[in-house]
């Protein structure tokens, strides 16, 4: 199983990987979890993204770099929120047989969303995470009977999220505390 989304503060001597986001030894030269180089980045003022500090200009925005701390400003939400997708919804929507058993579960507190499905009948775990700070914007999808979240980035890095056969109430409520915690700063 995977480990409960952390709404604690930074655990002393780890700091988040500019690639990923995830926690890595304060200090290290790669990432124990994308394996990409970390030391010698930080990110972009303008779309968040890592950029090598020799940098000029950004790679994915193309703006001119300016010196900013990758720890500066890290956005939180405020609530502890965790939903579940319908059974019936996440099936019928993305079609897998395997939401019947295993809905998709989307989980918000701290400094991170974390999106949880299961394929192969629930003998596989697929976690999708991301930090608030990399979120460009949250929006929902109206469908007949369900409806979707649909979290975007700002690329990169690290991909769009988008699940389908939320409840509409449950998921309008995940993105106005998502949406309240992009514009809390």
């Amino acid at each position: 199983m995977s480990e409960p989304l952390s709404s604690t503060p930074r655990v002393a001597g780890r700091e988040p990987c500019p690639h990923c986001g995830l926690d890595a030894a304060a200090g290290a030269t790669y990432c124990p979890h994308c394996t990409r180089r970390i030391i010698a980045f930080m990110l972009c003022s303008e779309c968040r993204e890592p950029v090598s500090i020799d940098a000029k200009y950004c790679p994915y925005c193309s703006q001119r770099v300016r010196r900013m701390r990758a720890d500066a400003a890290v956005q939180t939400i405020d609530a502890n929120i965790e939903i579940k997708a319908s059974r019936l919804g996440a099936f019928l929507t993305a079609g897998r047989f395997t939401s019947l058993f295993h809905p998709p579960v989307i989980h918000a507190a701290g400094d991170r969303v974390r999106v949880t499905s299961w394929s192969l009948l629930g003998l596989r775990i697929h976690d999708q995470e991301i930090r608030v700070e990399r979120i460009a914007s949250v929006r929902t999808t109206k469908g007949v009977f369900w409806d979707a979240l649909v979290i975007e980035t700002f690329g990169g890095a690290t991909g769009d999220i988008a699940q389908h056969g939320l409840r509409k109430r449950d998921a309008q409520r995940m993105a106005s505390i998502i949406k309240s915690a992009l514009t809390a700063q």
